[in-house]
């Protein structure tokens, strides 16, 4: 990732801060609830499931969680 500024990588640009969020969001966390036992983890809610994936969408520069891998809703293509 770029010096300081966390969103882009050689000379892809993210528009988003990537890492930031990956530390944030998910990593901490998952080890505060899976080390420390606190917390919800990578839930949403208290009662609520753990994510099968998170995914750094482009067209939109948002991270997205999904319940399931591959989505639900995904549709298989030839390029």
């Amino acid at each position: 990732m770029g010096q300081g500024r966390r969103d882009t990588l050689g000379n892809l640009n993210f528009a988003s801060k990537t890492g930031e969020f990956y530390r944030e969001r998910i990593e901490l966390p998952f080890f505060v609830d899976n080390l420390k036992g606190k917390g919800d983890g990578l839930k949403e809610k208290p009662d609520g499931a753990i994510p099968k994936a998170w995914v750094f969408e482009t067209g939109n520069q948002s991270m997205r969680r999904f319940s399931a891998w591959p989505p639900a809703d995904a549709r298989r293509r030839s390029l």
